[in-house]
């Protein structure tokens, strides 16, 4: 039998900073690639594997994963018990709103860290992705409901997670520095035509 295949990505125009992805049947994403946004990934069932530049990383039901903006990545199933990743995108310059209230730095500041073991936020999460999804709820509702979700998520997790913070107009040298194999330029043409 065929498993079921269902699919959803959240797009709206009110709501520009974000996209919101969800797949039932954790298909990955084997090759290599980059966002121009931070990524906060969750699986609903079993895992994934997360390979990093130098690393690769075992993210299970009831851990969140974030990737950093131009942080090259990519992503395989462990089993196929594994179901439900949910992939929440938001701009940069969205979340450097929030850490600049929070902690009052200037600029978007990069995540040191990439697993988060806290059920509670994955709990959150999980139902913040519901709510976007939902139909039932206005943009500003959903709108506050992420400012709330990630400011409480800075606030505990502040002191750990911080690398540091992308001065204005640097960030294909940050990105080059710790992120890009050897073909940066290759890397930063697509991104250029992707904008």
């Amino acid at each position: 039998m065929k498993a079921e295949n269902i699919n959803y990505t959240y797009i709206n125009d009110n709501l520009p900073f974000l996209e919101l992805t969800y797949n039932l049947d954790i298909k990955g994403c084997p090759k290599s690639h980059i966002h121009d946004k931070l990524t906060i990934v969750a699986v609903k069932k079993g895992g994934i594997n997360l390979h990093l530049k130098n690393e690769s990383l075992l993210l299970k039901s009831n851990q969140l994963a974030i990737i950093n903006p131009y942080q090259i990545h990519c992503a395989t199933k462990i089993n196929n018990t594994s179901k439900g990743v949910y992939a929440l995108y938001l701009k940069p310059s969205w979340i450097a709103q929030i850490q600049f209230d929070i902690l009052g730095v200037e600029e978007f500041a990069f995540f040191s860290q990439v697993l988060f073991n806290n059920s509670k936020f994955y709990k959150d999460f999980i139902n913040l992705c519901q709510v976007i999804f939902s139909c039932n709820n206005d943009d500003i509702f959903k709108e506050e409901l992420i400012i709330e979700f990630f400011s409480n998520f800075i606030k505990s997790q502040h002191k750990n997670i911080f690398l540091g913070y992308i001065p204005a107009g640097t960030a294909n040298v940050v990105a080059k520095e710790f992120y890009f194999p050897n073909d940066i330029d290759k890397c930063l043409e697509i991104i250029k035509k992707n904008k």
